[in-house]
């Protein structure tokens, strides 16, 4: 039963990272592969070194792993309203004053569950293709006294030369705006 639940928890995640990718992942194309393989662990790893400095604040040592051209997706919108950084010095600009802006003092993430997978053709939404580790993780988030626990949906992209070039983020936001009592990313909070 738990083996089930886990892969109804990733073929969601996927199609939420997709959005409605035309064809089953299960399904044959012509050439006879399918759209999606497993990619190598090492990207598996390269994630989790980055959720570690991300709950960790470490900021500095992060950037390091984002590509020049490096995208961030926060979920407070669809696809032409969320929040987007674009380049990664506005990503620097961003998280460098991250705390300050959010409130956020703490992070605790845990039963995180990575998906490499290899899409071999553009996705819908996205328009990617390339690795990609989906992660499934909670969070709690802390705010002085209060707490804010969230399940957590991020896809990372990578580019040929193994950096993070675009990350997607989907969680509800309601539990983080409660907890910090602001919406630090409302306009009149910028």
């Amino acid at each position: 039963m738990k083996n089930l639940k886990l892969f109804i928890s990733f073929f969601s995640l996927l199609t939420l990272f997709s959005f409605g990718c035309s064809t089953s992942t299960a399904q044959q194309t012509n050439s006879g592969s399918s759209e999606f393989e497993i990619a190598p662990q090492e990207y598996v790893d390269i994630t989790k070194k980055a959720m570690a400095h991300i709950e960790n604040f470490e900021f500095p040592q992060w950037y390091t792993m984002l590509s020049d051209d490096f995208e961030f997706y926060l979920p407070d919108g669809d696809e032409g309203t969320r929040t987007s950084i674009i380049g990664k010095k506005a990503n620097m600009e961003f998280w460098n004053s991250y705390q300050e802006k959010s409130g956020n003092t703490k992070m605790i993430v845990t039963n995180p569950v990575y998906l490499p997978v290899v899409a071999k053709k553009e996705l819908n939404y996205t328009k990617l293709s390339g690795v990609i580790v989906l992660a499934y993780f909670s969070n709690e988030f802390h705010y002085g006294n209060e707490k804010a626990n969230v399940r957590m949906n991020w896809g990372f992209h990578f580019n040929a030369d193994k950096k993070i070039d675009k990350i997607y983020t989907y969680y509800d936001r309601t539990p983080i705006i409660e907890a910090a009592k602001r919406n630090f990313l409302s306009k009149e909070n910028n």
